[in-house]
């Protein structure tokens, strides 16, 4: 691709650009000065072989400016990255590279033109994308927390902390549910996790927002980001918060936190752990002075709610309260079970005097760990363990038997 004459295309559509190095067909980057508002703003490119989708520019010192939305800081490199468009929508023309720079540059500056002039936009968009924020402060390879909370309201949380040699599912989550709940309503393999790790109680609060600040910029400003936080909680809130903590002492907690931003309900939480150097116990610091002994981590955090989960899975929540007696429960039976409970029904009874024979093996959805067994009593234990919120039941009737008008009044 034929940079020079990029560039001098660009120069000519009035563009303070600088090639390096200077006057050759190999440059190694080229930049964009701009003026915006009262900002100096300077925008990088570096050469490709191909263009695939739009040009690519980085913001060069990006921590001299304000905060700015749909940007992505990498401070070990002075860069930051500037979301403008979807990579697929943009057409280029192979002939015309030029066009596609400048497309982009246009693109570039207008993003950045609003976000330096206008403030509540600005804002607005910072919120908009708070958890792609909360996310960029999370340090790598942090455990996520999954919280069982239903309704998001404020309250107390048991939390169990993952299996240290697990690999894999739902051993290897935080696992935080509402203080006094009964695990045996739960989706079975949370309720066998919740009753295995019994002994292993952390200390949780969940605390609804109606209203929060842009995520921190830098994983050094979440203590005083939660501080401030703390200051913009409702009296009341903020009261229960200090009363459930305030006396209570251990060496960790969890905070989960939920608020509405413009693009929906977001779901974040914050780890205090004591440093190592700090002897016994404390409570949750509520002050500067105290924040000082803890260490703070961003948490991701994953809800385990059907609201969320079955419209994002695919499964319809109108369902639930329908009954469904399935007849037969043999390869095709056992493919409308599943997909029956896919969809979203919540209430399915299995009907097959049968068991599961090695010759079924190749034809139904059932593992050969089945074998021999009814199968009414393996499809109920194998989608039992695969759908939440679906109630299951079964029985060995055989099929005239179901003329008894009494059998199907119940």
């Amino acid at each position: 691709m034929n940079y020079s004459a990029i560039t001098d295309y660009l120069a000519k559509r009035g563009y303070k650009i600088s090639a390096y190095p200077a006057e050759t067909d190999q440059i190694e980057f080229f930049r964009i000065e701009l003026e915006i508002g009262d900002f100096p703003v300077t925008l990088v490119h570096y050469p490709v072989k191909e263009i695939t989708g739009l040009p690519i520019f980085l913001l060069v010192n990006p921590s001299a400016l304000p905060r700015l939305a749909h940007t992505t800081v990498y401070e070990e490199i002075g860069f930051a990255t500037i979301c403008v468009n979807v990579p697929d929508a943009v057409s280029v023309n192979y002939e015309c590279p030029e066009l596609a720079f400048e497309e982009s540059l246009k693109r570039h500056i207008t993003l950045l033109t609003r976000a330096l002039t206008d403030r509540d936009w600005n804002t607005q968009e910072l919120l908009r994308e708070f958890e792609a924020g909360w996310g960029s402060i999370i340090e790598p390879e942090t455990t996520p927390f999954l919280c069982l909370s239903d309704e998001g309201e404020a309250e107390s949380l048991s939390v169990f902390k993952p299996r240290k040699n697990a690999k894999a599912g739902l051993n290897t989550y935080f696992l935080g549910y509402r203080e006094g709940w009964n695990p045996d309503a739960l989706f079975s393999p949370l309720s066998q996790i919740l009753k295995e790790r019994e002994e292993t109680k952390g200390n949780g609060f969940v605390i609804p927002l109606k209203a929060t600040m842009p995520a921190p910029w830098q994983k050094e400003e979440l203590a005083q980001w939660y501080l401030e936080l703390l200051q913009n909680l409702p009296q009341d809130l903020f009261t229960m918060l200090t009363k459930r903590f305030g006396q209570q002492r251990a060496r960790e907690f969890w905070l989960i936190f939920n608020a509405q931003t413009p693009s929906g309900k977001t779901w974040f939480g914050i780890h205090f752990a004591l440093k190592n150097a700090v002897q016994g116990k404390k409570h949750l610091p509520f002050k500067a002075s105290h924040i000082e002994e803890w260490v703070l981590k961003a948490l991701p955090v994953l809800t385990f709610n059907k609201e969320r989960l079955m419209p994002r899975s695919g499964a319809n929540q109108s369902l639930l309260c329908k009954k469904v007696m399935l007849v037969g429960c043999g390869s095709v039976g056992g493919e409308v079970a599943d997909k029956l409970a896919a969809s979203g029904v919540g209430h399915i009874h299995l009907c097959d005097p049968d068991s599961l024979s090695l010759n079924n093996l190749y034809r139904h959805i059932l593992p050969p760990a089945f074998v021999s067994c009814p199968k009414t009593v393996a499809l109920w234990l194998n989608l039992n363990s695969k759908y939440p919120w679906l109630e299951i039941t079964g029985d060995m009737t055989k099929l005239l038997a179901l003329r008894k008008v009494r059998f199907n009044q119940s």
